[in-house]
């Protein structure tokens, strides 16, 4: 089996109880031999949207542009790759010591959990790179994650692990439009609404266990309140 190349990004604010009620921590996880078809969408979406070739795709600079944003999903959707995600209510988790990079790092460890379930059901390896973050000390994290590699149910899987800028690397931005995407189908606007087409049309593309999407592909904290987010967020009931 090719080896996997896994991508990873985030969205929102990872401040408990300030900034975005949402955190989001989102990898892509591709085969080695898929790598470059998926880093060529970036290519086909830029120059439609108007986005300069020296620019990285950053999902947040389409703003309110639905159709802008509906087209790159459609894109995306056209290729081969799973994507799985740390999904974070920063207002209701009730410790205010996951601040800042223990937040990210707790989430990082449930997302590498998940990410190593999948490489291991497919017998393969995986090579890591994170978006780099200048708010994060990846000497830290690989510190952390060092720590963590064997623990729980986090599954022998890794080979490396990295930080690259997301200019540098396509795939990258691809984990940029995962994660914020994901993000606009849980953070309301002023209005009280989300958008959750995007993450509707990427469904397919989302994470499942022996057929399960939830706790695969979406892993929501705090668990204790999963059933009172289903009933605000109706989507989740009808995503499968």
């Amino acid at each position: 089996m090719d080896k996997y190349m896994v991508y990873i990004d985030e969205s929102g604010d990872e401040g408990i109880q300030k900034g975005t009620k949402w955190f989001i921590l989102s990898a892509v996880m591709v085969q080695k031999c898929n790598d470059l078809s998926l880093s060529k969408v970036i290519d086909e979406i830029k120059p439609v949207l108007g986005i300069s070739n020296s620019k990285p795709f950053h999902w947040k600079e389409l703003r309110k542009n639905i159709s802008k944003k509906r087209f790159a999903i459609d894109k995306l959707n056209e290729k081969d790759f799973v994507y799985t995600n740390i999904i974070v209510n920063t207002y209701d988790m009730k410790s205010t010591e996951l601040q800042g990079k223990l937040l990210y790092n707790y989430s990082c460890r449930f997302l590498l959990e998940r990410v190593s379930w999948f490489v291991n059901e497919n017998n393969s390896r995986a090579d890591v790179i994170f978006s780099n973050r200048s708010s994060t000390s990846y000497k830290d994290l690989e510190k952390y994650i060092d720590s963590i590699k064997n623990y729980g149910q986090i599954k022998p899987v890794f080979d490396s692990f990295k930080a690259i800028d997301m200019l540098q690397l396509k795939n990258l931005q691809i984990a940029d439009i995962c994660a914020n995407s994901m993000h606009d189908a849980f953070e309301k606007d002023s209005f009280g609404f989300t958008e959750e087409r995007f993450v509707q049309t990427l469904s397919p593309k989302l994470y499942r266990r022996k057929g399960l999407l939830d706790k695969y592909g979406l892993k929501i904290f705090p668990t204790e309140c999963i059933d009172k987010y289903k009933n605000e967020y109706v989507w989740l009931k009808d995503i499968k």
